[in-house]
């Protein structure tokens, strides 16, 4: 097998795995005798992340891998503290399944990386705008139709009337903050131009779904990252970007408030147009791990603590926010770590912006960064399929060596790649052990599994 079949088989398994496991779900995880949407997800992350181990040990080419010295340091250093960690936690088999999770995820980042180099970035573009192009307008078809239903029916709808294959409908945000930017690869590539027409649309309804499910944390991450991009972009390209964006969004508004404010009104009896102003109690979550880290600041309580955490505000098994998640779970040096390494990361992708640097990487960078803002709100890396579309836009963002001194050049041999299979293995075969493990509480708090939660 050549790495471009390895490539291709990757992206297609990726697509498959995300029109099957939110269109197909609920007859799915019936099928497959699971207990919900949600778990399923899990188990498709897991499966495909095995098949992309299993599949590289047929590739036939010599796996290189291109990376700076100072964040294979920083990364192997936040395993460590998150083992050690792991250890001195309360519930160590949980907090070792977390630490399996991350790994597995930084697999599927290798993958990813290892599939996207072997591209052409034409090519690339193009499977990537179809595959979100496709899989956006599958969902708002039946988002529609689940509209025009409630119409005929006469059947008021709340936030998460409209969306069917998700446990919760922020699951579904979570990825529309880094599908929209995808869907805008048209604008920056010059052969795909023909289909910013089709980009628009997608977008537009993308718009009235986030305004519909009250989606304020997705909305305000990708209105941020807009504004960071046109201030950053050269001033020629400014207007340009300006344009494709905000018509859109001002069609998106006016369908919104025609299709989901004005016409409910007259039909259904309990429509108001009140905005929720409320901090869904983040606020309170985040507080408490404020209070609660001095009584372990180094190593934190362990890795998925939080799950078990006593006197949390709410029985959420995570905190919606992934710098306080790191914080709590795995102390002060690992959030250094992970913080630095953020700001890094954003900091780059400006600087890219800013310099014109391969243009056709903007909706790449727009992605990570508006994926990586809501995760400061919500559970983006903590999600089955949201945890792996970062991976996928991660890996987009670095894919390219970069041709500067501080980059080195490893070689993968066979035997090495041989071992990451034995190992992903054993890792998949762990998580799902944990599965309907007597240790979770029966509430459904996601976060490796709908229920969530560890019991004291």
């Amino acid at each position: 097998m050549t790495v471009r079949v390895y490539a291709l088989g990757v992206l297609v398994g990726l697509l498959a795995i995300f029109v099957s496991g939110t269109l197909f779900s609920y007859d799915l995880y019936f099928l497959l005798g699971l207990g919900n949407e949600y778990d399923l997800k899990r188990f498709f992350v897991v499966g495909f992340i095995w098949l992309c181990s299993l599949a590289l040990c047929f590739v036939k080419q010599e796996q290189n891998v291109y990376g700076s010295y100072l964040v294979i340091v920083g990364v192997a250093f936040f395993v460590l503290l998150s083992l050690v960690s792991a250890f001195f936690s309360k519930h160590q088999f949980w907090a070792f399944v977390d630490v399996v999770n991350i790994f597995m995820l930084m697999m599927a980042v290798y993958f990813f990386v290892v599939s996207l180099r072997s591209l052409h970035e034409k090519a690339l573009c193009a499977m990537l705008f179809f595959c979100a192009l496709f899989f956006s307008l599958l969902t708002l078809f039946k988002y529609s139709l689940f509209l025009i239903f409630s119409y005929v029916d006469i059947n008021s709808f709340d936030i998460h009337g409209l969306i069917s294959g998700y446990t919760n409908v922020r699951l579904f945000n979570q990825l529309q903050v880094m599908i929209v930017p995808l869907l805008y690869i048209p604008v920056c590539c010059k052969d795909l131009r023909k289909f910013k027409g089709l980009s628009a649309v997608a977008v537009t309804l993308h718009w009235v779904a986030l305004f519909q499910s009250e989606a304020r944390g997705a909305v305000l991450s990708l209105s941020l990252v807009f504004i960071l991009f046109f201030f950053n972009l050269e001033r020629g390209k400014r207007v340009g970007f300006l344009n494709e964006v905000l018509r859109p969004l001002a069609f998106g508004i006016l369908l919104w408030l025609l299709f989901i404010k004005i016409i409910p009104y007259y039909l259904f009896d309990n429509v108001t147009f009140q905005l929720r102003t409320t901090s869904s109690g983040r606020l309170d979550f985040w507080l408490f791990i404020l209070k609660a880290i001095p009584d372990s600041p180094w190593l934190g309580f362990g890795p998925m603590s939080f799950s078990w955490a006593e006197g949390k505000p709410l029985p959420h098994a995570h905190p919606h926010n992934i710098t306080m998640q790191v914080l709590y779970e795995n102390g002060v040096l690992a959030c250094l770590i992970f913080v630095v390494s953020a700001l890094h990361v954003v900091f780059k992708v400006l600087k890219s912006v800013g310099a014109n640097e391969s243009f056709s990487k903007f909706p790449f960078y727009f992605s990570l960064l508006s994926g990586l803002c809501y995760s400061q709100l919500s559970g983006v890396l903590v999600m089955p399929f949201s945890q792996l579309l970062f991976s996928l836009v991660l890996a987009l963002s670095i894919s390219s060596p970069q041709k500067n001194n501080c980059v080195d050049y490893y070689r993968i041999k066979r035997w090495i790649i041989i071992m990451q299979f034995l190992v992903v293995t054993f890792f998949s075969v762990v998580m799902f052990i944990s599965y309907n493990h007597e240790g979770l509480s029966a509430a459904f708090f996601p976060r490796i599994w709908l229920r969530g939660n560890v019991i004291n």
